[in-house]
């Protein structure tokens, strides 16, 4: 009886251990592991989300993901105007600033620069572009620099970090 009770224990164990290993390597981002190749492993189907890492969070609660050079989010029209907030923790942005391009479609719509730390709001009337509700559209973001929090001593965070976008809503 006893040794039936240590074999369940220690598949158990096993289990957990596994589970804790897998949440790691594949879904935590303290990994070095993209969105892209999260979904490899998992065999999902990347045309409508590359270039990401995981989700985070900010102290003021605001759930974001950070990009690399080059990220697409594709979303569902569900309102007349699209909101997209944006950010950029570089530590000396005020000295180089970060470059944004935002493109719906391959269409660039918009270019600018993140000088400080901020949160913004982007509002984009995507009725007046010609789309329409109910329609998928790929939002993409392109950055020309990216930074890594190791080269700056914050943590031992590896990744190299474009901006951090946080959920895509329409109103």
């Amino acid at each position: 009886m006893k040794t039936r009770k240590n074999k369940v224990l220690f598949v158990i164990i096993i289990v957990i251990l596994f589970s804790v290993y897998i949440y790691f390597n594949y879904f935590s981002s303290v990994n070095l592991l993209s969105i892209d190749e999260k979904y490899r492993f998992l065999g999902l189907n990347k045309q409508n989300v590359y270039g990401f890492y995981g989700n985070e969070r900010l102290e003021n609660g605001l759930e974001f993901n950070w990009t690399s050079y080059e990220a697409l989010k594709k979303v569902k029209i569900e309102g007349n105007k699209i909101v997209i907030p944006i950010f950029c923790l570089k530590p000396d942005i005020d000295e180089e600033p970060v470059t944004v391009k935002i493109s719906f479609d391959n269409k660039m719509v918009d270019e600018f620069n993140i000088k400080d730390h901020s949160v913004r709001y982007l509002r984009y009337d995507i009725i007046d572009m010609g789309y329409k509700m109910g329609e998928f559209l790929d939002v993409k973001f392109e950055v020309d620099k990216l930074w890594s929090p190791t080269e700056y001593d914050l943590s031992e965070d590896t990744r190299e970090l474009g901006i951090g976008v946080g959920n895509i809503v329409f109103n």
